[in-house]
């Protein structure tokens, strides 16, 4: 069955800005989250502004994101534009701005996946320390 897809703009409307975890509580099935604003690198549609070109798979019952993916800016124009709007230093990022400004940035765009994600729910564990060998929770002692 093909997965729903919504904007993150429909789910802000719907759930609130801090819409994952509750819309993901709604759905039954996965669902495709298109269009978020996240980051500085994330590509805006240069036809529609405001609109960005990504997006995130996230799975239902409260399980949260499992994927995400998107374009990437490589206009150096945008990306300062974009840096400045956020009132991000241009120096924080420094070699991925001086690669736009040399024109050596590319289109290109790619997308990753958390394997503990996937085991927790299709286990339907209740934390993803309950999948991993050597979790990594804030405020528990780590074993190494």
């Amino acid at each position: 069955t093909p997965f729903k897809v919504l904007t993150t703009h429909e789910l802000v409307e719907e759930f609130g800005e801090d819409w994952e975890i509750e819309a993901s509580k709604h759905f039954e099935d996965p669902f495709w989250a298109v269009c978020h604003k996240r980051e500085f690198y994330d590509r805006e549609d240069p036809e529609h502004k405001g609109h960005y070109l990504n997006y995130d798979l996230v799975y239902p019952e409260g399980f949260g994101e499992a994927l995400s993916g998107g374009e990437r800016e490589f206009e150096y124009d945008v990306i300062i534009r974009k840096l400045k709007e956020r009132n991000q230093s241009t120096g924080d990022f420094k070699d991925y701005v001086e690669l736009a400004k040399r024109g050596l940035l590319v289109p290109s765009a790619g997308a990753g996946f958390g394997v503990e994600r996937l085991v927790r729910f299709l286990s339907g564990k209740k934390h993803i320390e309950e999948v991993q060998l050597f979790p990594r929770v804030p405020g528990k002692k780590v074993i190494f």
